[in-house]
């Protein structure tokens, strides 16, 4: 198959789907049997592409496919999957295992006006039904892409389910309207225990679907390559209801495993404008030199939407946003590598800006140990930055250096005074209110608070980390008793800090000492926590932990990782000191695979910013020139 340029944005799609039904699958001990029965489309490659995937890992899924096209696909969407079990009738299958059976039919297909096509299909859902012992176990799900049909006359804008089937039963025999209300017929008569369940979809697209309906984005590139940038439509006001090929795989989980009661459910997403496509793509493209022309002609041909309100009091939402759906879709159309600025619009053109101001800071503290022989070295995401991008990590936006307890406070004593007046060094004995456990240093008049952190009154600029690392126990066993000591003085600090009872974590602990830990101040803990964390500093142990968060969690690891030479690599527009060990440090922090580049959908900012505000340093470029 040749390689896609977007190849990254179907990984992504595998990735979080993969996510989403191991959740499901974990909670699920006994053999699964699926029998997927499907035509060769989009929908049925997603899901063979990700059973395929799921199988390597788990053992007790059984997995078969049966195409009732009796054509194979020259090249499948996401390659060969060996390990799916291929039928072309259903004799082999075995049912004294609970077995999940999915019909996944494109009725807008040609093959679907052919009466032999239809009653193999019919006879195939009769066979399935015959043959499942009726017992609470087993499922069958219908999932059809809905056929192509005409304007709709009544004064209804949004069909619900037995409003769908009074039209389409007008349709005539032969017809795939007439032929999918048949094949629902043969499920909704069946008054068992056996779940059942028929799923109407609207019009499904992204990456690697084909146009579906009106979802014609092919046209739209087509007239580009002949018309250069220009678009000229006209816009018949007409709205139209559609899924995204993600949302559809998360509606199967939850009708596979999840959904109790049986019934037929209408899923769509989004309802679209005419419009919305062509307008989508001109801001897709982002070219001064488009132009997008609209006109209205005549009368709006009025396409009924699908009505979802049954599907949604059931329990079904869709997860995925608009912009993001639209956005992949057209990445894959135009055969564009997916900008990751697209995921960071929260930064509003700011993160360049961001870093140079982090880097200035670097670049302060750079100097201060360097004239007092301080040692520091880039650690967590900033040395993976290093190492992987010789920078900053394109999706992150902050910066963190590391020290040893005895250049750490020697640090603490120095730089207070070294740093320009536009800085200001912020730790628990700086400023009363502060519950961090490392320090920072600021920028003074700017803003970059977390949704956390904006409700306190502190300095709140943009900043660089400054982290400890203190040994701890070279016993496994006293390792974890003093990991967990220093986590919890952490978590005293943090209930004391916001001066309100836990919801979650600790909440019993919070509701009823923190009366008590009211009577002593913040700078108590900030004492303890450190007396904790410092306890096995003069002892010859080899072993180290880091101060903070998540990372503490992860568990002790060999000085080696951290301790001992510096090496000078390039970091942005200057060269900086990093452990000699990076390649343990990166391993105890990230794992094996640390050089890989994560899908998509995980390259994020920890931060959950609710102020960024960079004052008069948004337009130090024009102060510079």
């Amino acid at each position: 198959m040749q390689e896609r340029v977007t190849q990254e944005i179907f990984d992504d799609e595998l990735h979080l789907l993969k996510k989403e039904y191991r959740k499901t699958l974990k909670k699920l001990k006994k053999r699964q049997t699926f029998l997927f029965i499907t035509d060769g489309n989009e929908i049925g490659e997603y899901c063979r592409a990700l059973f395929h995937e799921l199988s390597k890992s788990r053992k007790d899924l059984n997995v078969f496919f049966l195409n009732i096209n009796e054509t194979e696909q020259e090249e499948p969407l996401f390659g060969p999957t060996e390990e799916i079990k291929r039928l072309r009738t259903l004799e082999p299958m075995t049912w004294d295992t609970k077995v999940i059976t999915a019909f996944v039919l494109d009725l807008k297909d040609p093959i679907y006006r052919q009466e032999t096509v239809q009653e193999r299909v019919l006879e195939m859902m009769r066979q399935v039904i015959a043959r499942q012992p009726l017992n609470k176990g087993h499922r069958v799900i219908l999932a059809s892409e809905l056929p192509e049909h005409g304007p709709w006359e009544g004064p209804v804008t949004h069909l619900a389910e037995k409003e769908v089937t009074g039209v389409y039963e007008k349709s005539g025999p032969g017809s795939p309207e007439w032929f999918m209300c048949r094949l629902e017929e043969e499920l909704e008569n069946k008054k068992d225990k056996r779940k059942w369940f028929c799923l109407r979809l609207g019009a499904v697209f992204g990456p690697g679907v084909k146009d579906s309906g009106p979802m014609q984005i092919s046209k739209y590139v087509d007239m580009l390559a002949q018309d250069g940038p220009a678009l000229r439509i006209s816009d018949s006001n007409e709205f139209f209801s559609c899924i995204y090929i993600r949302d559809v795989l998360l509606a199967l989980r939850r009708y596979f495993f999840v959904q109790k009661k049986s019934g037929l459910y209408n899923l769509a997403a989004y309802n679209f404008r005419g419009s919305t496509i062509p307008i989508e793509i001109y801001r897709f493209l982002d070219d001064p030199s488009a132009v997008l022309e609209l006109r209205r002609e005549g009368d709006a041909e009025r396409h009924y939407n699908l009505e979802t309100l049954k599907a949604k009091s059931a329990g079904w939402k869709p997860k995925m946003k608009r912009g993001e759906a639209i956005y992949r879709t057209l990445c894959d159309r135009f055969d564009r590598q997916y900008d990751q600025m697209h995921r960071m619009k929260k930064y509003h053109g700011r993160l360049e800006l961001l870093r140079r101001q982090e880097l200035d800071i670097l670049k302060e503290i750079d100097r201060i140990c360097r004239t007092h022989g301080i040692r520091y070295f880039l650690v967590g995401g900033s040395l993976l930055g290093a190492v992987r991008h010789h920078g900053f990590i394109p999706w992150d936006d902050d910066l963190d250096v590391g020290m040893l307890r005895e250049d750490y406070e020697k640090f603490r004593r120095i730089a207070p005074e070294e740093l320009p007046e536009k800085y200001w060094y912020q730790s628990w004995r700086t400023e009363k209110k502060s519950h961090y456990v490392f320090d920072k240093i600021r920028l003074k008049d700017t803003f970059f608070s977390t949704k956390f952190s904006k409700q306190f009154k502190i300095k709140d600029g943009v900043f660089v980390d400054v982290l400890v690392y203190d040994k701890t126990s070279s016993r496994p066993r006293a390792q974890k008793r003093h990991i967990k000591t220093v986590n919890f003085v952490k978590e005293m600090i943090s209930i004391r800090w916001v001066n309100k009872p836990r919801k979650k974590r600790l909440r019993r602990f919070s509701r009823i000492f923190l009366p008590v830990m009211r009577l002593f101040p913040l700078r108590a803990y900030h004492r303890l926590y450190e007396r904790v964390i410092k306890r096995y500093d003069r002892t010859g142990s080899d072993m180290y932990i880091d101060s903070v968060g998540m990372n503490l969690l992860k568990g002790a690891f060999p000085g080696s990782c951290i301790c001992g030479a510096l090496e000078y690599v390039p970091f942005e527009d200057m060269t900086v000191p990093i452990p000699a060990g990076w390649h343990e440090y990166l391993t105890h922090w990230y794992g094996e695979h640390y050089m890989d580049i994560p899908p998509i959908s995980s390259r994020n900012s920890d931060h959950k910013i609710a102020r960024m505000d960079l004052g008069e340093y948004a337009n130090c470029e024009e102060k510079e020139g």
